[in-house]
Parts: structure tokens; sequence; C-alpha cells
């Protein structure tokens, strides 16, 4: 037995030795080099997750460790993008702790350069480095880097980020490795720190037990993130902090090879949560405040940032955060920019979003699917937004659909957009549900470009369509024909009758006519040139007013002629409504007004224009020849002068801006015959002609009549006037007593001073007559 003890005891020594033999010719020989390199590679490929050959030696060391050292690897990373490696070593475990601890102890890797596409081709397979950002984390601790570039790629787009990674060195002390790389991002210098817990250190009982800390310093960047981990290795369910500060926007663009367009400063703070699958963001908070002033809020959520899917972030943009409250039209400008962008059931949603100026906010409706085919950058650093597409709700018809690309996105130069659009018109603008889709829809196609020049409509076109009650167009000429700073717009609107508008519009209205124009807007530079006719009922104006820039203030002059005013539908349209009935309120869907700012829109626009019309009709007595020069100079108006014939006389007025809503008419008449204004049914009147001066205010806003608000005075006289009588006192009859008695009429009396004031209050007025006849 003992015999055989010892017999069984040499056997296995003799096994093992010759397994060590075998083991240590296999690590050293030159011979079994061959198979070195073949079972190696296949083990690397396998852990990297791509096939991987081996062009140079492959050596093995046993004691007191198994160490590898191979030279001259070369593999992919998705297939195609190339990794390098002169030479690479692994450590793995001491031979005693190889049944606790994990296989791989450390690897280093010196003279390599490894492309990693920005936008990967294809999946690697499970469980590999490859397969997950993640599964790094499980390197960092234990990796040795010398001489080594990572290159982040996109060719297609020309993107190009060089990690160029000079040393990283590593120390261990009390339980944490610390490590320091030199490295530069694109040839700009940084410095990398990491720390990594090689024994559990939870900052509380049920906190991960494994931290890490990476921090990153360069040009206009300090960053740190914070790390837990549940494991050693780093390689999975990872809760990480991220926190950076830029003190320079535009440098950090310089370092991405993006042009300096910008300047400012950020923050940026966010947790991020991480399996082999994805990586999710959660608490994000980027802040970014521009040298031009403007600052943007980004907070929120990211299912999956590999992915962009799960997105739920909210943006407010301060455009012009200290504007001064706008009193006038030219003092409008946009200060706050804000939505919510999340995923909808086809994409990319805006929803929430609100336009705010110093005067008015505007909610903006759902807007969406939004996506961009791509994100390219041209050699000049230029970012530019490819394949830009918008639609206005993720219906098979939406209300609108933009494409096209902007060349220059921070710049905001190159813009080439182009999109239809089919719109109800009662969801455009704010009016009463009784319309109900009775104003028919908006339908058209627009392009806007800045080709040549600032951005401006290249094509545009709009009609109204479906509606009985009114129909419209718009059409932007030819913009090939004209220069990029000239345009001219064609427009037209006809509205048949405008009572059943106005019963849609919540009001009503005794004009009965109809209303219409058609005309044209011509800009050419900053200059702007309306022609065009207006139809009021049977009144016609033709005009041509021209809009410039004079000493900082928009100016509209021109002439406008009418050969024929119809006061009475004029009355009717503007004074004629019911008592009480409501104004007619047309706005812009979504626009709330600042109740504490008050937009003085006389303030907006100065006028100089000159008026005139042939005959006016439906004031009981033939008028004409109506001239007048309208003027509003910094929001006081006047009218100075208008002339116009009434009857046989001829009345020249003045009117100005009393105080408010309320305007003064100040002026005279003279040449009316006398007999004219006694209707002709009496032989009482020989001849005489009538005088008249006024100077009255009235508030022509007012409710109803603006008649019933008019105050002030009128004094009419007589000139050259004799009656068809002698006999006056005789008859013991008054002037006026007389009109009436025939058996006055004989002989003749001259009227040597008739003055008739006439003094109004609220509408009511009261004379007291002064009359001096000469009797036969």
């Amino acid at each position: 037995m003992r015999r055989g003890l010892l017999f069984g005891g040499a056997g296995l020594a003799i096994v093992a030795a010759l397994a060590a033999s075998l083991l240590l010719a296999f690590a050293w020989l030159p011979a079994t080099e061959g198979l070195r390199r073949q079972l190696v590679a296949e083990r690397l490929s396998h852990y990297w997750g791509e096939p991987v050959t081996i062009s140079g030696k492959v050596e093995l060391a046993l004691w007191p460790r198994p160490v590898l050292r191979v030279e001259g690897l070369t593999s992919t990373t998705d297939g195609v993008s190339p990794v390098q490696v002169r030479e690479l070593r692994l450590l793995f475990a001491r031979w005693t702790r190889m049944a606790t601890r994990p296989l791989l102890f450390a690897m280093a890797v010196e003279d390599a350069r490894l492309e990693f596409p920005l936008k990967p081709s294809a999946d690697a397979a499970p469980g590999t480095l490859l397969s997950s950002p993640v599964a790094f984390f499980s390197v960092l601790p234990r990796l040795r880097l010398k001489n080594v570039v990572f290159d982040f790629v996109d060719p297609q787009d020309n993107w190009r980020f060089s990690l160029d990674v000079s040393q990283v060195q590593s120390r261990l002390r009390d339980g944490v490795e610390y490590l320091e790389a030199s490295a530069s991002l694109n040839g700009s210098p940084l410095r990398l720190a990491f720390q990594f817990d090689r024994e559990p250190h939870p900052p509380v009982p049920e906190a991960p037990p494994y931290g890490a800390a990476l921090s990153v310093e360069g040009p206009g960047l300090s960053a740190q993130v914070h790390t837990r981990s549940w494991r050693a290795a780093f390689d999975d369910n990872l809760t990480l902090s991220v926190a950076a500060t830029s003190s320079s926007i535009g440098d950090l663009l310089e370092v991405a090879g993006i042009a300096r367009t910008v300047d400012g400063r950020g923050t940026l703070a966010a947790t991020l949560l991480t399996d082999p699958a994805r990586v999710s963001a959660r608490g994000i908070a980027l802040d970014l405040d521009f040298t031009s002033g403007v600052r943007t809020a980004i907070t929120g959520n990211v299912s999956d940032l590999l992915d962009g899917t799960g997105i739920d972030l909210t943006t407010v943009t301060d455009i012009k955060p200290g504007a001064q409250p706008a009193s006038s039209l030219l003092d409008i400008t946009v200060t706050r920019l804000s939505g919510r962008f999340h995923d909808g059931p086809k994409g990319l949603m805006l929803s929430e979003a609100e336009l705010t100026t110093n005067a008015f906010s505007q909610n903006l409706r759902d807007i969406g699917p939004i996506s961009v085919a791509s994100i390219r950058r041209d050699d000049a650093g230029r970012v530019a937004l490819i394949g830009i597409s918008i639609q206005g709700s993720p219906d098979p018809d939406p209300l609108f659909h933009l494409t096209g690309n902007v060349g220059d996105t921070l710049g905001i130069k190159d813009i080439s957009l182009a999109g239809d659009f089919d719109l109800p018109l009662d969801d455009v603008l704010d009016v009463p549900d009784s319309a109900d889709g009775k104003l028919g829809r908006l339908v058209g196609a627009a392009a806007i470009t800045d080709a040549g020049g600032p951005v401006r409509l290249e094509t545009f076109s709009a009609e109204l369509r479906g509606s009985d009650l009114l129909s419209a167009g718009l059409k932007l000429r030819d913009a090939s024909a004209t220069r990029p700073d000239e345009s001219v717009m064609e427009v037209t609107l006809d509205v048949p009758k405008l009572g059943p508008l106005a019963t849609v519009l919540g009001t009503s209205t005794s004009f009965s006519g109809g209303v219409g124009f058609s005309g044209t807007f011509e800009r050419k530079g900053e200059a702007v040139r309306s022609k065009g006719r207006l139809d009021i009922g049977r009144t016609q104006v033709n005009g041509t007013l021209s809009a410039e820039v004079k000493d900082g203030r928009p100016r509209v002059f021109g002439p406008l002629s009418s050969p024929s005013v119809h006061v009475d539908e004029l009355a009717n349209l503007l004074f004629g409504g019911p008592e009480g009935a409501p104004k007619p309120r047309i706005a812009v869907a979504g626009v709330r007004m600042d109740q504490n700012r008050t937009l003085d829109l006389a303030h907006a626009v100065d006028l100089d224009i000159d008026v005139k019309a042939d005959r006016i009709d439906g004031i009981g007595v033939s008028a004409g020849d109506l001239s007048a020069t309208l003027r509003l100079d910094n929001g006081a108006f006047k009218a100075d002068p208008v002339v116009v014939t009434i009857g046989r006389g001829r009345l020249r007025a003045t009117l100005t801006e009393a105080n408010g809503e309320r305007m003064r008419i100040k002026g005279s008449g003279e040449g009316w015959p006398l007999e004219g204004l006694a209707g002709g049914s009496t032989h009482l009147i020989r001849s005489g002609t009538v005088a008249a001066s006024f100077d009255v205010t009235a508030d022509l806003g007012a409710e109803g009549n603006p008649l019933r608000t008019l105050d002030g005075g009128v004094t009419a006289r007589i000139e050259d006037g004799s009656l068809g009588t002698g006999m006056l006192d005789l008859a013991g009859l008054g002037l006026f007593g007389s009109l009436f008695n025939p058996a006055v009429l004989s002989g003749e009396s001259h009227l040597r001073c008739v003055r008739i004031p006439l003094q109004f209050s609220a509408g009511v007025g009261r004379t007291d007559p002064a009359i001096i006849v000469e009797t036969e």
C-alpha cells in the first residue's frame, strides 16, 4: 500500500512537472509563439468585442503573477474604425488570489491610437468592452496609458475629437487608487485626475460602497464627476453626479473645433444612472450666460442619452430681460422664449411654448414632431443643421410642415427653410366660439432665406378658402426678378356683406355694404410703399402710401383720393350699431396683453397724408371738392387745412387733439345764400349770404353718436341780407314769425346785423340771437 502511494505521488509529481514544463514551453519557447498569438488573439477578441489580430511578439510571464505582453495589435471599434496598439500588457491576479479576486488586475497600453465613431453603425457583442461605455469604468482603476490617442469621429458630418493621453500615473494610498493624466483635446491641454476606492467606503450605510471621482481642467472648463458603485469593478449600475463650470464658452467652442461665434459663462449639474444598456440623466440643470446679455436655462431629464429618447426638458431663454415696457410699436421686442421639449408619439415635441415681449405674451400651440437629420461641421468650424423637419402636429395632415437647413446655427446665417400650411382661421385668431369654422382656412406656402443679405421671404402665398363670409389672398411676386432687399406683396380682401361677418364675430352693424381691398405692398431696402384701392360700400378710396424711417421714427406719407365718399354709409359703419353693442374684437390667438403696460400706437408712426374727394354724398346737400392734410407728429394729430365745398359755400377748418380721444374742430365757412337756407318756400328772403365760425370739441371714440359729446360754440352771421317786407314793426311781428305771415310781404328791409351764437354742452345747443333790422 505504501509502495503504491509512493508510486502515485511520484506520478502526480511527474504529471505536475510535465504540465509545468508544457506551460513554460507555451510561455517561452519560440516554437509555440504562433499558438500563443492565436489563443491570445481569440481571447482578446472575445474581451474587446471585435476581431483582434496580432503581428508582433506574445510573451507570458508566470511569476510572481501572470503577465501577458503583446506587441502589434490591430482591430476595429465598429467593424471599420481602426485600432492600432504597439504594446499591450495584461496583469492578472496573483496565483493565491485568483479564486477570490477578478482574474484581470491591470491593463497597460503604450503607443496606441483608437478610433471610435460618434454614430456607430453596429452594436458590439453583449458583455464586451465595446458593448457599453460603462464597461470602460471597470478598466479605469487598473489602466496604465502612455502615448495613447482616442479619436471620436464622424467623417460624414466632419466631426473629430482627438483626446491625446501622454501618460497616466497611479498610486495606491489607504485603499484608494489615485491616477493623474496629462492629455490634450484637439490640441488644447487638459488635466485629468481620477481616484477609485479599492476598498468599500460607503458615505452612509445604505449607499453603494465604492466611490470614484474624476476631475477635468482645461481651457474654459472645470468639471467633476463623482461616481458610486455597488461593485469594485465599476462595471454596472453606477450613479454619477456631474458638475461643470465654464468660464468661457468661446474657449470650449474652440476646443471642440467650432467657430467662436458666441462667448459667455455656463454651469451644468446632473445625475447620471448607468447600466450596460443605457445611460440616463436626471436633474439636468444647464445655465448659460452669454456676453450678449442672453441667458438660457435648461432643466429636466433624459431617459436614454445614447439613443436620445425619453426627453423631458424645459428651456427658458431670456433675450432682453431688462427691456423697458413698450410704449409704442417701435419699442416692442422679444424678451423671453420658453417651452418644454418631450417625446411624443412620433418624435420630439415642443409644448407649453410661450413668446414674451415687453408688451404682450403669445402662447404657441404644440409643435412637432421635430427632427434634424444631421448636425454638420464645416472646415471653418460652423455648425449646420441639415434636414430640419418641423410639423405643426403629429397628425397625418399637420397644420404646417417646415423643412430645410441652417448653415450656421450659432451665427444664425445661411438659412434656407420652406414649408406649407393649412390653418383654420379661427384657430389663428382669437374670435368668439360662434365662428366655428365659418371663417375658412388659410392655405399656402412660404420659403425664407438670407442669401445675399438679411433673412427675408423668398416665396410666399396664402389664400383664405372655405368661407362664404370673406375671401383673401396674399402673394409675393417672383423674388428672382428683384434684388434681395426688394419685394412686392399682392394683397386682396373681399367681404361681400359686413353684417353676417359681424354676427359671427359677436357683434352687429347697421352697415349693409361690403368691404374690399386690392393692392400691393412694395419694399425697397428700409422703405415700403403701398398702392391700392379700398372699397367701403359705395365709397372708393385710391392711394399710394409710402413708409420710411426718418430720425429713428417710421413716417407714412402720400396721397389718398376718392371720386365719391358716402358719409351716411361710413357713419353707419362707425357709429350705426345698436346701443351697447360690443365692438368686434380680433386678435391673434394666445396673445395676452400686459395689463400694466399700455401701447401708445399714435406715438409709433408719424403721418403726413393728403386726402382729396371729388364728391360727398349722403349728407342731404350737395358737397365735394374735399381736400385735407392729415398729420401725426410724435402722437399729436392735426388735420390742417380741411377744405370742403358744401352747397354754394366753402368751409375751412382745422382738427387737432384736445385731450384723450376728444377732437377740437375750429374753423369758418362762408358763401351760403340766405334764401337757400330758408328752403325757398317763402318770398321773405330777398338776398344775403351766411357765414359761420366754430370752435367745438367731440369724443369721436364715444359709444353711439359722437354728436352727443359735442361741446363748444358755433356763431352764424348774415351778410348783405335783405327781406321782402318793410312792415315788420307795423305788423307787430318778429323776424321768425313773419316767415309764416304773407301779409307783411310788401316793401323791403335790410338786415344790418344778424348774429346767431349756438353754445353746445354734451350735445345740447342753446342760442341767444342778436338781429338788427332796418325797415322802410
